[in-house]
């Protein structure tokens, strides 16, 4: 839940949905690759090994959270501003 809020805060008010589904898809792709993994690890080594490997896969990605927070600053977006109409009809043809 909190990755989304981060893309939300993050990204701007015209490409948010896009960045929502970024994030929905990197959910998705990254459960079905922990899952398919797991099971393989499971299957080669054993359910400790695969305890062991997950929790060594938190630990990496806290580590990475942590020195990566740094980098997210939040834009100084205007949402409370209204949009302002085209000044032309060329700037308001797609």
């Amino acid at each position: 839940i909190s990755a989304f809020q981060v893309i939300d805060d993050l990204s701007p008010p015209s490409a948010r949905a896009e960045a929502q589904s970024w994030t929905q898809a990197s959910v998705f792709i990254g459960s079905a690759g922990g899952a398919a993994m797991g099971g393989a690890l499971i299957d080669a080594a054993g359910p400790v090994a695969a305890m062991a490997a997950g929790a060594a896969s938190v630990a990496i990605a806290a580590v990475i959270l942590n020195v990566g927070r740094r980098l997210l600053v939040a834009p100084d977006w205007d949402v409370t501003a209204t949009p302002r109409a085209p000044d032309s009809a060329v700037e308001a043809a797609p």
